[in-house]
C-alpha cells in the first residue's frame, strides 16, 4: 500500500524477534528495487549482554571475546540450567568464525532476494564487558561488515552501549 502513495523512497523492512535473521529470512520477497532488509545483530549474545539483568546475564561477567578457554570465568555454584547453557555454548557460538558464518548468511540473503541489507543495531553492554574485549569485538564486527558491503547503524555512541566513554570524553575536554 505504501506504493500507491510514494514510489520514490527506500522502504527499510525488518523481520519478528528483533530483527532476527529468521524473522527477516520470513519476510516476503517483495518486488521492489527500493526495498533494504534490516537485521539486528548482538552475537555472540553471552558477550555482548554479559551482566545484562535484563536478559538474565547479571551473574554471567568476564566474558572474553573471541572465546578462550583458559580465560573463561567459573559459573556461579548455584548456576541456573540457562546459565549454565550459555557459558557451555560461548565455546561454539564466540569465535570469530560464528560471527563470520552469521555475517556471511546476511549476505548470501541479499544476493538471493537481490536487496540491499543493512544491520540497523548493533553493540556490546559496556559495563561489564572489558574495554579491550569490546575494541576487538567492534573492530571485527565492523571489519566483516565492510567486507560485505554492509551498511550499519552501532546502537549508541554514549550510553550503555556505547563505544565511547562519555564521562572521559566529558572530562578531557574541560
Amino acid at each position: 500500500k505504501v506504493r500507491t502513495i510514494d514510489k520514490e523512497h527506500y522502504i527499510i523492512v525488518g523481520g519478528a524477534d528483533w530483527n532476527s535473521f529468521n524473522g527477516m529470512k520470513a519476510l516476503p520477497e517483495f518486488k521492489d528495487d527500493r526495498v533494504i532488509y534490516t537485521f539486528h545483530f548482538y552475537d555472540p549474545h553471552t558477550f555482548t549482554h554479559q551482566g545484562a539483568s535484563w536478559a538474565r546475564m547479571d551473574r554471567i561477567t568476564g566474558i572474553p571475546f573471541p572465546y578462550d578457554e583458559a580465560r573463561m570465568p567459573e559459573l556461579p555454584p548455584d548456576a541456573t540450567p540457562e546459565e549454565r547453557e550459555k557459558i557451555e555454548n560461548y565455546r561454539n557460538v564466540g569465535t570469530i568464525e560464528a560471527v563470520t558464518q552469521f555475517f556471511d548468511q546476511y549476505a548470501e540473503f541479499s544476493r538471493e532476494r537481490n536487496a540491499p541489507v543493512y544491520c540497523g543495531e548493533f553493540g556490546c553492554f559496556a559495563p561489564f564487558a572489558k574495554r579491550e574485549e569490546r575494541v576487538n569485538w567492534y573492530t571485527i564486527v565492523v571489519k566483516l561488515l565492510s567486507e560485505r558491503n554492509i551498511a550499519r547503524t552501532s546502537w549508541d555512541y554514549y550510553g550503555s552501549f556505547g563505544i565511547f566513554d562519555f564521562k572521559k570524553l566529558m572530562e578531557r575536554d574541560k
